[in-house]
């Protein structure tokens, strides 16, 4: 437990250890969310009641800011955990720790995303009060934490399979381009799924990133029933199950094939 604690700890120290860096980034997100209010709130106008699933404008930009927030604490590195360590070679001392890596790795990164979100948390807060979305929303605050945490977890997982990619291609960059397209697509990052026509809202229903962003965001909008958490939850821990089993499963396979005595 304690090399754990100490991941931990260390990602949220490197988290405010570049605080001037997270600063410019809340700056420029808060210009994204001013940009998307006044986009929004065209489109609001410009379209019949009701064009929203029934979403007034208010809780539709409550789900942009939770939805920006989900984004910002469960997104993972641009180049994955292993491209740069594979490519020098220092990987071979991730691989040798008397720790589990996935988790000691999950520890550091939880620890840094934590930081971020303490330092980009006010103004998000001071977004929806500004803007008014605050009074739209239903304050399930427990339930909201709990679903990001478990999307954090999954989303984190999906990031370390998708990184032991670099053990057999050195095809990073367009491996995480990609990656980076389908998830803020399929997420709810920029709009909630179920506004996607049908066929593409069911195809988001069934893959894990609804897991990471939408059904976060989704516990503090007033349409979601409270029968709807518990569905929400629940597919959460399944996504989380199969991606935690199959980031062991394929980091026993690199571990089998990586000959750490002879290079």
């Amino acid at each position: 437990m304690i090399p754990y604690t100490a991941n931990l700890r260390v990602g949220f120290q490197l988290a405010l250890a570049y605080r001037r860096a997270a600063a410019v980034w809340v700056v420029g997100e808060l210009a994204l969310l001013v940009a998307f209010y006044f986009l929004w709130r065209a489109v609001f106008l410009s379209v019949p009641a009701g064009s929203f699933a029934d979403r007034d404008f208010a809780a539709f930009y409550l789900y942009l800011l939770t939805a920006r927030l989900a984004a910002r604490f469960t997104g993972g590195p641009a180049w994955g955990f292993f491209a740069q360590r594979v490519r020098v070679g220092t990987v071979v001392y991730d691989l040798v720790q008397p720790v589990e890596l996935e988790y000691a790795l999950l520890a550091r990164w939880l620890g840094q995303k934590a930081g971020q979100l303490v330092m980009a948390l006010p103004a998000y807060a001071t977004a929806a009060f500004v803007s008014g979305a605050w009074s739209a929303g239903e304050w399930r605050l427990g339930w909201f934490f709990l679903s990001l945490v478990v999307g954090f977890a999954c989303a984190y997982f999906f990031e370390f399979l998708m990184s032991l990619s670099a053990f057999y291609t050195s095809a990073q960059q367009g491996i995480n381009e990609a990656k980076a397209l389908v998830v803020a697509l399929l997420s709810g990052a920029f709009f909630p799924i179920d506004l996607l026509p049908d066929r593409y809202a069911l195809l988001a229903s069934l893959l894990p990133f609804q897991a990471f962003i939408y059904l976060p965001a989704r516990m503090l909008q007033p349409s979601m029933p409270e029968s709807e958490i518990f569905r929400g939850l629940a597919v959460q821990l399944f996504w989380l199950l199969v991606l935690a089993a199959s980031s062991r499963f394929l980091l026993g396979r690199v571990r089998q094939r990586f000959n750490v005595q002879g290079g």
